[in-house]
């Protein structure tokens, strides 16, 4: 990690296991998520990216995670829960600070399912593993609009890395994402010298998240091959 004083400065703790990575918080941050645990918009003291098994399967995929997480005495209903079949100790962390914001990006990539948007998929792809977790915080004070921006801007960054890295679907063509990509950013909502009411490309806000966003999953995807070449060995 390039600098970790994000989490000190905002009372926040980051904790790596062998099986997940957690964030956790004093007092809760603002967050808008598509997390299958905490999704939608609401407020988060607890991030968890869990790994499990590429052969993970549970009837009730969101009770069992429930379950889990009270098992490692995380409260299940403060948390943004997510999960991948990626090694977490190949996740891609990085930090930037600015005159008005701050932020600190966390990323795991497994993309052995990797599909391209607006092509029709079987069931057979849909139930593979691999997933692209991205896991933003900002230090800053974010408009509705800015943290859907800041959605939209994440995903393109995605999007971008995995062409420059050449990553495909089974037909060969550039894939944009897995088929159970998920995403969170979560704000402090303190003001950094500013209100952010927009974070598109256009903004300094929007072009540091792509950014940095591109630069994690290049990093991530580049050690889920490592890692994987080495399991080959």
């Amino acid at each position: 990690m390039e600098n970790d004083s994000f989490f000190r400065e905002h009372g926040m703790n980051l904790t790596m296991q062998d099986d997940y990575i957690a964030v956790c918080a004093r007092r809760p941050l603002y967050s808008m998520s598509s997390a299958f645990i905490g999704g939608g918009s609401r407020y988060h003291t607890i991030w968890v990216n869990r790994q499990v098994d590429p052969s993970y399967h549970a009837d009730e995929p969101a009770q069992e995670m429930r379950a889990w997480l009270a098992a490692k005495q995380l409260d299940p209903l403060e948390t943004c829960g997510m999960m991948t079949a990626a090694n977490v100790s190949d996740v891609a962390i990085r930090f930037l600070r600015e005159q008005t914001f701050q932020l600190a990006v966390l990323i795991t990539a497994g993309v052995g399912n990797a599909v391209r948007a607006g092509k029709e998929l079987n069931s057979e792809k849909c139930s593979q593993t691999g997933t692209i977790n991205l896991i933003l915080f900002v230090g800053g004070s974010l408009s509705p609009a800015a943290m859907i921006n800041a959605l939209m801007v994440a995903t393109e960054a995605k999007t971008a890395a995995l062409s420059t890295l050449g990553v495909t679907d089974d037909e060969g063509e550039l894939a944009t994402g897995t088929t159970t990509d998920s995403v969170v950013i979560s704000t402090t909502q303190e003001k950094w010298g500013c209100h952010h009411e927009y974070a598109g490309l256009a903004t300094p806000l929007g072009a540091a998240i792509g950014k940095e966003v591109y630069h994690a999953v290049t990093v991530a995807v580049e050690r889920e091959r490592t890692s994987l070449r080495k399991q080959r060995l």
